[in-house]
C-alpha cells in the first residue's frame, strides 16, 4: 500500500521536497525541518508591524514544524473549497505527501506558456484569495502546470496567511510577476497582458493596493541601480528594476 511505501522511503531523505514514484504514479514528499530564521527575516517581521510596511508580513520565522502543520492545514482547507492545490494523500509529524500535478512553471518553454495558462494562473489565484488565503511568497516554481489541460496547481503554502488583507493578496501577484523575470522569453508586453488580467478580476480596493505597492517598488529603483553596480546579477535588484519598468509602461492605465 502507498502508506507502507512512504514509510519505507522516509529514512532515505532529509529535509526538503522529494519525488516519489509508486505504481507508475508521481507523488511529492515534503519533509519539515528547514530553518528559515535569519537576522534579515527577523528584521522584516518586526518592520511588518508598521502599517506602511505591513505588506512585508511573513510566517517564515516560525518553527519549521509549525510551518509544516500550518501548510497541511491550509492545503486541506483550500482543497475542500475546490481550489487549485494538490491532494494530500498521507502525512505525519514531520512530513506530508501530495499527488503529482504536472510541471513547474519555471521549467516551461515559451510554446507551452500560452494565454490560457496565464489566465488560469490569475483566475485560480483569485479563487484562493477569495477564500481568505494569501500564498505568502508566490514564485514561479510554486505554480505547477498540466500542459495538456492547462490546469494549474499551487504548492508550497508554508508561509501562507489566513484571513489575509487585500495588501497581502496583491503582494502574491507582485511576487509572481516579479519572478517572471526568470523566464527570459517573457516580454514587457506579456507582463502588461497579465496585469490587465489581474486588474479585470480585482476589486477597486485591490487595485488601489496594487498601485501603492507599485509606487513603493518604483521609488526603490534608485537604490536598486546603486546595488546593481556592485551586484549586477542580484535577483531582487533585477526584479525591482523589472517591475519599475512595467510600472512606467503601465502607469497611464487607470489602476
Amino acid at each position: 500500500m502507498l502508506n507502507d511505501y512512504i514509510t519505507s522511503e522516509l529514512p532515505k531523505y532529509n529535509t526538503g521536497v522529494h519525488k516519489l514514484c509508486y505504481n507508475s504514479r508521481l507523488y511529492w514528499l515534503k519533509i519539515g525541518g528547514e530553518s528559515k530564521t535569519s537576522l534579515l527575516r527577523r528584521m522584516i517581521k518586526k518592520l511588518s508591524k508598521f502599517e506602511l510596511l505591513s505588506f512585508l508580513s511573513t510566517n517564515s520565522t516560525l518553527d519549521s514544524y509549525i510551518r509544516l502543520k500550518h501548510e497541511i492545514k491550509i492545503i486541506d482547507f483550500l482543497y475542500d473549497k475546490g481550489c487549485s492545490v494538490p491532494k494530500i494523500v498521507s502525512y505525519g509529524e514531520r512530513y506530508f505527501v501530495t499527488e503529482g500535478a504536472g510541471q513547474s512553471l519555471s521549467m516551461l518553454s515559451k510554446s507551452s506558456l500560452d494565454s490560457k495558462v496565464l489566465y488560469n494562473i490569475i483566475h485560480k489565484l483569485k479563487e484562493i484569495h477569495a477564500n481568505g488565503v494569501a500564498h505568502g511568497r508566490l514564485v514561479i516554481r510554486d505554480i505547477i502546470v498540466d500542459v495538456k489541460s492547462s490546469s494549474i496547481t499551487f504548492v508550497d503554502f508554508e508561509e501562507s496567511i489566513l484571513n489575509a488583507s487585500d495588501k497581502l493578496k496583491v503582494r502574491d501577484f507582485l511576487f509572481f510577476i516579479m519572478d517572471l523575470q526568470r523566464l527570459e522569453f517573457i516580454t514587457i508586453n506579456d507582463k502588461i497582458k497579465i496585469l490587465d488580467m489581474w486588474i479585470s478580476l480585482s476589486t477597486k480596493q485591490e487595485n488601489y493596493e496594487l498601485k501603492k505597492l507599485f509606487v513603493i517598488l518604483y521609488n526603490l529603483r534608485f537604490l536598486a541601480y546603486i546595488i546593481k553596480i556592485f551586484k549586477p546579477k542580484n535577483k531582487l535588484v533585477n526584479q525591482v528594476l523589472s517591475i519599475s519598468k512595467l510600472y512606467l509602461n503601465y502607469r497611464e492605465h487607470n489602476l
